[in-house]
């Protein structure tokens, strides 16, 4: 008899599809948008300068000027363009989810795809951070998506029979999901060695407790 094919392991198989995944979302971003980003992520919004983000893409603060009539004007764009993108990754990691899974296996999947979205966007994360202590508030992109967000979830849940439709069933996937976007944002800024370590532990609690939440 032909020996029995292993199935590959629970672990192994999520592995695979966020690194397939990945590669399809590694789409270059606007080469200004990203170096302003950097520069943010590493200086801070209040020491980095026009001039700073002109001289990092090599072009004359002038032509800058011409296209964003001040800083706060190049934070608002840049946020937009995080999260158009941030919307286009979400469909491509919505479209590559097996339909077969089940209600747990997408939860775990998505709050997987969360944690490792915080990650890349941690120098966004702190510059946000810092502009709200002070009182000072980023553009309505961000909600824009969230909101979304939850109803792309809300309906893939909806056709599991997890949720039933309407308002306010689309309001608690709203409430769930930001509170694992307030997780991911702390553990992208407070991330350290054992950080890999931990994630998969942290996966495995979140997504149970979206799941107990969405079904109690």
């Amino acid at each position: 008899m032909p020996p029995v094919k292993k199935r590959p392991s629970r672990r192994r198989s999520s592995e695979a599809f966020q690194e397939s995944f990945d590669r399809q979302l590694r789409q270059k971003p606007d080469p200004l948008m990203q170096a302003g980003l950097e520069l943010f992520a590493s200086r801070g919004y209040d020491d980095t300068r026009v001039a700073d983000i002109a001289e990092a893409c090599d072009i004359a603060v002038g032509s800058l000027y011409n296209r964003f009539p001040s800083k706060q004007a190049f934070f608002s764009a840049l946020e937009q363009d995080l999260f158009r993108r941030a919307t286009q990754n979400l469909d491509r990691f919505l479209a590559a989810a097996d339909p077969r899974w089940s209600a747990r296996r997408l939860l775990e999947e998505l709050v997987r795809y969360m944690l490792a979205s915080s990650q890349r966007t941690a120098g966004y994360i702190r510059t946000v951070v810092s502009l709200r202590q002070r009182g000072e508030h980023p553009s309505g992109a961000g909600e824009l998506y969230y909101r979304y967000r939850a109803r792309r979830v809300h309906e893939l849940l909806q056709a599991r029979g997890v949720l039933g439709p309407g308002s306010a069933a689309a309001r608690r996937v709203l409430l769930a999901l930001n509170a694992v976007n307030t997780v991911g944002a702390a553990t992208a800024l407070l991330a350290d060695d054992r950080a890999d370590a931990k994630r998969d532990a942290l996966v495995s609690e979140l997504s149970e407790m979206l799941y107990t939440y969405f079904t109690g």
